[in-house]
């Protein structure tokens, strides 16, 4: 009975535990340059993009200057120090994106802000290497939400555009799953009491 315990315990927890990534693409924007707020949906989850410097501060457009962002990105294009925001319409556990600054031949500080509503929740820095571009290019992310929205910055660069944007949210399944193994634990204890 212990032993049968343990197994739907474990199971419940790796099922909680279960999560979807989403990825975000701009190419379908990039075409006609959409700027900010600009409002992307996939797989039933929606990232709005905006910019307290206003429209148009960032771009969507092609990425192949780009060693490691993708073939498409969203960039400053105003070549300003200017922060990007991003809202999600469900609470999100995870965020992952490539960066480049506008810093040609010198390492840039990309900074990621998480918020849950107006709480910061955590914040997170990376050092962009030069990349073949001969701009500083990499990785940011950050795990352990749920938040609800981030904010990027880099004030000591004249810009700066990200790509390969994902986000993973907790599997609707998941919970049903936690529910059932719940259920079925409570009633092996009653039935074992």
């Amino acid at each position: 009975m212990t032993r049968l315990f343990l197994a739907v315990s474990l199971s419940v927890v790796t099922a909680a535990t279960a999560a979807r990534a989403t990825t975000f693409d701009f190419g379908p924007y990039a075409p006609t340059n959409g700027t900010v707020p600009l409002v992307i949906t996939n797989d039933g989850l929606t990232a709005t993009f905006s910019s307290p410097s206003g429209p148009q501060s960032f771009i969507a457009e092609d990425g192949s200057a780009f060693s490691t962002l993708g073939s498409s990105v969203l960039a400053d294009d105003n070549f300003v120090p200017e922060e990007l925001d991003v809202s999600f319409g469900a609470p999100v556990r995870s965020v992952w994106l490539a960066f480049a600054t506008n810093d040609f031949g010198s390492p840039s500080t990309m900074t990621l802000t998480v918020l849950d509503g107006a709480t910061v929740a955590g914040t997170v820095s990376a050092i962009g290497a030069i990349a073949n571009s001969g701009l500083p290019e990499g990785v940011l992310g950050f795990s352990g939400g749920p938040f609800t929205s981030i904010a990027l910055t880099d004030p000591e660069s004249a810009g700066f555009a990200i790509g390969q944007f994902s986000a993973s949210v907790p599997e609707p399944a998941s919970l049903a799953i936690l529910a059932a193994g719940l259920i079925g634990i409570a009633a092996l204890r009653r039935r074992a009491a």
